[in-house]
């Protein structure tokens, strides 16, 4: 130790004093080598080496290079093995010898991803974007961008199975302003503003989504289901009219889902649409026949009509016609008739392994077996389910269990 400092006291006292020595400078980089500071030597000897009389720095260089790039070939053939530890352990080695490598902290990055630990895949990717040369950037920018967004959908699946929903809609946020055009993002997001019971962000997502790939049915579900929900706090606050134009919305992307039709003729009784709320709690029973809603509904609609003499109507042969038309159309089929919600009802994102597509809000949403409860009570039921799943406002790292 002591003849250590002794050697960094003279060697710094005849750099002083001899400034343009470079085999002073090669001298000191050999120096931090032997004391582990890599990093140290290696701009040590880049600041000489484009000299003239940079020889001996230059020679040193390259072995380094070669030593840094060894270590950089067996990440690679650790990560293909998915080892993935002592792959972190070999391209940390290479960035310590070669700290300017852009290829060297993409690779950690996408290794850091593998292992779940996000913040560390995200400082790496974005330092690999930094240190690329214009060459580089051909080879690598557009894959570390990919990696990138790929992580921040990771780190975000991860806040959002604990609960951490506005942590996750940050991440988001993050990966659309750097891909506005991935779907993917938009639909994960949605799912973030729906478990918060954000809905009218949510349905902005969807409808993003869905206008970069208007070809896409697998969600028209979960929108109806949005704009049924909404139509939900409009009745609950008398706004029957925007309510039926959210019902409206609804069905136009579900319409054989009796609940639909069945509390738009109830914002139509309210508005005094006596026709319209006759034709609606029709088809509403002929999609829907268990709800609890059917018979009250019969009551102030059809007063003083036995049930036999309502069902018997031209009405109701009209309106079973039209309900028998839309359950026999093929691109219903795949489209559930009743919307349920239930505390345990499991909507877990997926993560985006190597698909961009392939994203957390990619499935439609589970319906469980309808509960039977009344129009506005479902409301209040998915309000006590929001206020029963686990929130915070801020994340740590990884979670330890966004």
């Amino acid at each position: 130790m002591n003849c250590e400092a002794e050697a960094w006291a003279t060697l710094n006292s005849l750099i002083y004093e001899y400034p343009d020595n470079l085999d002073l400078i090669v001298m000191k980089a050999r120096l931090r080598q032997l004391s582990g500071e890599y990093s140290l030597a290696f701009y040590d000897l880049k600041n000489i080496a484009e000299y003239e009389d940079g020889a001996n720095a230059r020679a040193m260089l390259e072995a380094i290079r070669n030593k840094a790039e060894e270590y950089w070939q067996v990440a690679i053939k650790l990560n293909m093995r998915q080892d993935f530890y002592p792959a972190i352990k070999k391209i940390h080695l290479a960035i310590k010898l070669w700290p300017a490598q852009a290829k060297f902290y993409f690779l950690r990055g996408i290794l850091y991803r593998h292992i779940n630990e996000f913040t560390l895949s995200i400082d790496d990717l974005i330092e690999a974007l930094q240190k690329s040369t214009p060459e580089e950037k051909e080879t690598y920018a557009s894959d570390a961008e990919k990696q990138l967004l790929l992580t921040f959908n990771d780190f975000s699946v991860e806040c959002f199975t604990n609960g951490y929903f506005d942590d996750a809609i940050k991440l988001l946020n993050k990966a659309i302003s750097v891909e506005k055009m991935q779907k993917g993002l938009y639909l994960n997001r949605a799912e973030c503003f729906f478990q918060k019971g954000d809905y009218n962000f949510a349905l902005q997502d969807y409808e993003q989504a869905l206008e970069l790939d208007p070809l896409d049915r697998k969600h028209f579900p979960r929108i109806s289901e949005l704009c049924y929900l909404l139509a939900l706090q409009y009745y609950t606050d008398r706004n029957f009219e925007e309510s039926v134009v959210k019902l409206d919305k609804a069905i136009s992307y579900s319409p054989i889902t009796g609940q639909l039709y069945i509390l738009r003729a109830k914002c139509k009784r309210m508005l005094q649409d006596l026709s319209g709320a006759r034709h609606d709690i029709l088809l509403g029973f002929h999609l829907m026949p268990t709800s609890k809603d059917i018979l009250p509904a019969f009551g102030y609609l059809f007063p003083s009509i036995p049930t036999r003499n309502i069902l018997t109507s031209p009405l109701a042969a009209q309106t079973r016609v039209i309900a028998e038309e839309l359950l026999s159309d093929p691109l219903h089929q795949s489209i559930e008739r009743i919307f349920s919600f239930d505390a345990g009802e499991s909507n877990v994102l997926t993560s985006l392994i190597s698909d961009p597509l392939t994203v957390m809000g990619n499935q439609p949403p589970i319906f469980l077996q309808p509960n039977f409860c009344s129009t506005p009570d479902l409301l209040q039921e998915k309000k006590r389910e929001l206020r029963v799943l686990p929130f915070s406002s801020s994340c740590t790292r990884r979670f330890n269990p966004l």
